[in-house]
């Protein structure tokens, strides 16, 4: 058999694909028109129908991923975002409370002032029990401001100590718990007196009262002013325990301060003299 040009077996395949092309649109154009299936279309169809499920059932599971991938990114940025607000919005909280709580503070300290008529400078609590063997604090005031020696520093609640050394800016003072401490004090209920000692600790001791002294938890106990170094009627604490052995003289009391030195902040220092 001859074989055929080149170019002349391209033309049959275009005259080839033309005819099926044209006889094809004829049919689907009739099978439009007479509302009948087209059998071509419907051989295609069959032929591709089961490849386009199974890319769908393959696909699914991918879109799936994709959009849980796109929600837990969005919840995690989200949920950074989340927790720098509340860091925030909790750091703003805790400096508001401390303003208050200044704010508080100092407004009981100004009316407290105003009520006492001696000279008084209120200072704050820079350094707190600096030595092992004394119960010290350290105040922001000194002989600049008029502090001296045995100056007595209080509180609206009642006595912190008094001042042993100064500096032209600064204090040092004694705190009623340390064991050196020692105080002419009274029951403010029944006017029984001793001295009120510190004891190293969370406690005072109150002794030298007489045996039949009335005296019972709960009684308040103020400075006597015996002694001439701290004024008469200040607060120095509350009675928690009354301490008797028969056969004694004497009794005492451990009396819980009234001003919590470990949480100490602002004081008043009594300045000598009226000015």
């Amino acid at each position: 058999m001859p074989r055929l040009p080149r170019g002349t077996k391209t033309i049959i395949l275009l005259a080839t694909a033309l005819v099926l092309s044209a006889v094809l649109g004829a049919g689907q154009k009739r099978a439009a028109a007479t509302g009948r299936p087209f059998l071509p279309e419907q051989i295609v169809q069959a032929v591709v129908s089961p490849f386009e499920r199974g890319f769908h059932w393959i696909s699914a599971p991918v879109r799936t991923v994709k959009r849980s991938l796109r929600t837990r990114r969005r919840l995690r940025i989200e949920n950074r975002r989340l927790r720098a607000d509340v860091l925030r919005l909790t750091e703003e909280n805790a400096r508001l409370m401390e303003i208050a709580s200044e704010s508080a503070r100092l407004r009981e300290a100004v009316g407290f002032s105003e009520s006492r008529t001696e000279r008084m400078r209120l200072a704050r609590v820079i350094a707190a029990r600096p030595s092992r063997r004394f119960d010290t604090c350290t105040l922001d005031r000194g002989s600049d401001d008029g502090v001296v020696r045995e100056c007595v520093v209080i509180t609206p609640r009642g006595v912190v100590g008094r001042v042993f050394e100064t500096t032209p800016n600064t204090s040092q003072v004694l705190l009623l718990t340390d064991a050196t401490s020692a105080v002419g004090a009274m029951l403010r209920r029944s006017r029984a007196t001793g001295v009120c000692e510190g004891r190293q600790s969370n406690t005072l001791l109150l002794k030298y009262l007489q045996r039949d002294a009335d005296a019972h938890v709960g009684d308040i106990v103020v400075s006597s002013g015996m002694g001439g170094v701290y004024p008469k009627g200040l607060v120095i604490g509350r009675v928690v325990r009354i301490i008797s052995k028969p056969g004694d003289f004497l009794k005492s009391a451990e009396v819980a301060p009234s001003v919590k030195l470990d949480t100490l902040e602002e004081a008043f220092v009594i300045l000598k003299g009226r000015g």
